[in-house]
């Protein structure tokens, strides 16, 4: 058993520089109608603003993140009309950089999509057993 934590610790070490480089590219581009956020902009981009906020946070290494983007990404596209009053977006809590941000809105399963309403200070999570 020794040999195979040894191992799997090695292999760990080996990929995380790589497992790293993903965490930067996200699940969203530049090109989706998702804004991407992180620590350094949550904070003046989503809470007192005038419209609301659906905000993912999500985990780039979470198979259910990774098959729930493409449906928020189409949830951003389908919802464009609306940006004068309501936007998309989303964090990757996956990233070293966002975690106080995810920690701060008590985050603790991927994905989590939590709204904002106009002008509020925090972001609230919505009824998870609901369908987007």
């Amino acid at each position: 058993m020794g040999l195979r934590l040894i191992t799997a610790l090695s292999l760990i070490c080996l990929w995380s520089p790589v497992l790293g480089e993903a965490d930067s590219a996200g699940l969203f581009s530049t090109s989706d109608a998702v804004v991407h956020l992180d620590s350094a902009n949550f904070q003046r981009t989503v809470t007192g603003t005038d419209h609301a906020w659906f905000v993912d946070f999500y985990s780039t290494w979470c198979g259910h993140c990774v098959r729930f983007a493409p449906v928020y990404k189409a949830f951003g596209r389908d919802i464009e009309d609306w940006y004068k009053v309501m936007r998309v977006g989303a964090i990757a809590c996956s990233s070293s950089g966002n975690s106080p941000t995810c920690r701060r809105y008590d985050i603790w399963g991927y994905p989590t999509v939590k709204v904002g309403s106009k002008y509020s200070q925090q972001v609230k999570i919505i009824d998870t057993q609901a369908t987007i």
